[in-house]
């Protein structure tokens, strides 16, 4: 199996090639051993990195994580996972993610191509993604202080759910919000696994 760094790159880099998915079967494959997705996932004692490790690779085989959670009451994921839309607001329950705030892209755009827009999205879901990898603290603390709310910003104008992102590779994410409200609802379904 390899590092969580080579599978986070792998994951971010991802695109929608046979050659991705080759590799993503591969790495579930030994990751499962032998066991099908929803035991993995259910079983009490699985440690909570495998389980995102699992998520990236079901992520990037395009399978979907409704059909393979089946049964989790995804009305609590919805309600606890934020929405991305543009601007700022006074209301309590928004939250703005933009620049300065600690939420904020710290990686500038040096045009305005779509290009460049994935590529620092791309780098932020890496850098959030190594980060919450290495600390479980760090993965609660995104989902408890963002679940929930309407997060805010400039960077695009479509109103988007954490959990519609769920069927999206970070490639095809045009926001930093995008990548914060996909960890809340990731976050969210695994922690069902752990109560359902």
């Amino acid at each position: 199996m390899p590092s969580w760094e080579a599978i986070v790159r792998a994951f971010v880099n991802a695109s929608r090639r046979p050659r991705d998915k080759a590799c993503a079967t591969l790495w579930l494959r030994t990751l499962l051993r032998g066991k099908d997705l929803r035991t993995f996932f259910f079983q009490e004692h699985c440690p909570w990195d495998q389980k995102l490790t699992a998520v990236l690779l079901v992520c990037m085989l395009e399978i979907d994580l409704e059909f393979v959670f089946g049964s989790l009451p995804f009305n609590l994921v919805d309600a606890q996972t934020p929405w991305v839309t543009m601007g700022q607001s006074p209301f309590h329950a928004h939250l703005y993610i933009g620049r300065p705030t600690e939420w904020g892209n710290n990686y500038i755009m040096k045009n305005s191509s779509a290009k460049e827009r994935r590529r620092v999205v791309q780098a932020y879901f890496q850098l959030k993604l190594l980060k919450i990898g290495r600390e479980e603290e760090a993965f609660r603390r995104i989902s408890k202080e963002l679940g929930g709310r309407v997060l805010k910003c400039f960077c695009v104008k479509d109103k988007v759910s954490g959990r519609e992102l769920l069927r999206l590779l970070p490639f095809e994410m045009k926001c930093h919000g995008h990548v914060l409200a996909w960890v809340c609802a990731v976050h969210q379904l695994l922690l069902c696994t752990t109560i359902h």
